[in-house]
């Protein structure tokens, strides 16, 4: 009985991450990641802010859907556009959005799919890393990862997907180095420094959590987040 509450609670909180994840570029990579309660866990961000108009064009109404939450419908958008089953990109949009219903084995197969139409779409790795980690299978997606690095081995998403697996896994000390590469390539991505500070935060580096959830707050101030942020740095500062 406990190992299925464990379970259903990794699941759920993973499902939450596949909202957050969205491309930097249509074609090849994502971004994104939100958590908190009175104890910091792994809960992907909401999208950033996303105009109230959505876009002509099919696929980019898609994704603003998506990035709204409105993960139904963008899940219908997706399937509805045309030549869907046969373009990567839209697979693996439609496993985050399987993997975000926590539908696991579907969101698995469509990623699958997106990999076997474009080999090296970077999202691609990225969802069937996911729904590997919505299963539980930890290891496993991190070696779909690092299959990944070996294709595009300087590529942020690598680095920052690998961070996040092994955030979720709450293998901090492997966490940490993935999610700084992610800073270092990418010092404009607000979930980044939050990951990487509550990385820090539970390896009980109180200074570094320090700099980096400021750095959060500093390129993302209106973020969900950010009041919670703001009470954690202020008991950290009062330690």
């Amino acid at each position: 009985m406990h190992s299925r509450r464990w379970k259903t609670g990794v699941s759920s909180m993973i499902s939450l991450l596949f909202l957050s994840w969205m491309p930097v570029s249509c074609a090849v990579g994502a971004s994104a990641p939100r958590p908190f309660s009175s104890t910091p866990r792994a809960e992907p961000p909401p999208a950033p802010a996303v105009p109230s108009e959505l876009p002509e064009d099919p696929f980019q109404r898609a994704i603003a859907l998506y990035q709204q939450g409105k993960v139904g419908e963008a899940l219908e958008a997706f399937q509805s556009l045309e030549n869907a089953s046969g373009r990567a990109d839209v697979q693996a949009y439609i496993a985050f959005c399987y993997g975000h219903q926590g539908r696991w084995d579907e969101a698995l197969q469509a990623a699958d799919h997106a990999l076997h139409l474009d080999e090296d779409l970077i999202l691609a790795y990225a969802a069937k890393a996911y729904a590997l980690a919505g299963k539980g299978s930890f290891e496993d997606a991190l070696k779909v990862l690092q299959a990944a690095r070996e294709k595009a081995p300087d590529h942020v998403e690598v680095a920052y997907a690998t961070g996040l697996v092994r955030y979720l896994q709450k293998a901090y000390k492997g966490a940490a180095p993935a999610l700084q590469e992610a800073v270092d390539k990418d010092p404009q991505r607000p979930y980044a420094h939050y990951y990487l500070g509550m990385t820090y935060y539970n390896l009980n580096q109180k200074a570094t959590a320090i700099q980096y959830l400021e750095n959060f707050l500093r390129l993302a101030p209106e973020a969900p987040e950010a009041s919670q942020v703001r009470d954690l740095l202020q008991r950290l500062k009062r330690r």
